[in-house]
């Protein structure tokens, strides 16, 4: 990892240490918002399609609460790479955590369907530490900034997680052949990387291509599939919900999974990545 990354997690770790996080994240929001402005069209431009009938001021409003939120997830990630177990775990509460006890009973492997609700990292090295009994699988995309690659790398797998990537998903189907039980954790709202080959639905309103590669995982691996809902308080609140699906009906999961992805945004669209250009291939 290049010194200077090692050099600025050490700073604000040893920040937020001291009590001064706060200060921090209104440093973060005000280069974020006034500075750059960061992504400022595609962040309104996602707020008025989540949000068609808000006025101007409240999609001013809603992109200033991202800002806050995006200040938040920047400082949070830097922090949890040297956060010690005991400093993570409040960080995130699950409620019904009494789900992973059933999926470790069953001792069938179960997949989980993320988004980029709240923050993931957080998440997914908190999995690793505090889901009991089954072990956890991530599918990652891997950057293509090998320094970035190799930071998010290490904080994922800081506590035991296990990587698999997918440009190599027969890496998926191997690990899935062990007396252990595991759950593999899908994020499932990036763009597709070659979206004019694969499905399209309905999404707030316009049709856009959709990764349905969990899917076709769950459905070759006849797993049970949860959907990771996620709100926000204090901490990251957290609930597994089981999402029934239609084995025989092409594409049933995948309009289910956007259907729960919908309704958990727009509890609070801010805590989505707008940031992310979701609509980029659009037809409506």
């Amino acid at each position: 990892m290049p010194l200077f990354l090692q050099t600025l997690i050490v700073l604000v770790y040893l920040i937020e240490k001291i009590g001064l996080g706060g200060a921090l994240r209104q440093i973060v929001f005000f280069i974020l918002n006034y500075l750059l402005g960061y992504r400022k069209r595609i962040i309104s431009e996602n707020l008025q399609k989540i949000l068609p009938q808000a006025s101007a001021e409240q999609i001013k409003a809603k992109k200033i609460e991202y800002y806050r939120h995006m200040s938040d997830m920047l400082v949070e990630t830097l922090w949890c790479y040297r956060a010690s177990p005991e400093e993570l775990k409040p960080k995130i509460v699950f409620k019904n955590p009494e789900v992973f006890e059933d999926i470790f009973n069953s001792r069938e492997n179960a997949t989980i369907l993320l988004s980029h609700v709240g923050n993931w990292e957080l998440f997914c090295q908190w999995a690793g530490l505090f889901i009991p009994k089954v072990n956890v699988v991530i599918l990652y995309t891997p950057i293509k900034n090998k320094a970035l690659n190799q930071l998010m790398m290490g904080l994922r797998q800081r506590f035991g997680a296990i990587l698999v990537s997918t440009k190599s998903t027969l890496d998926l189907f191997r690990v899935q052949k062990t007396k252990q039980v595991r759950i593999n954790l899908f994020a499932i709202d990036q763009n597709p990387g070659d979206p004019y080959h694969q499905h399209w639905l309905t999404f707030f309103g316009h049709t856009v291509p959709v990764i349905s590669g969990a899917e076709k995982f769950a459905k070759s691996q006849k797993q049970a599939v949860y959907f990771l809902h996620v709100t926000k308080t204090n901490a990251y609140e957290l609930e597994l919900m089981q999402v029934k699906y239609d084995p025989d009906r092409p594409y049933d999961l995948t309009m289910k999974q956007f259907e729960l992805l919908e309704n958990n945004i727009l509890e609070n669209p801010s805590l989505w990545l707008l940031s992310h250009n979701r609509f980029k291939y659009c037809k409506i």
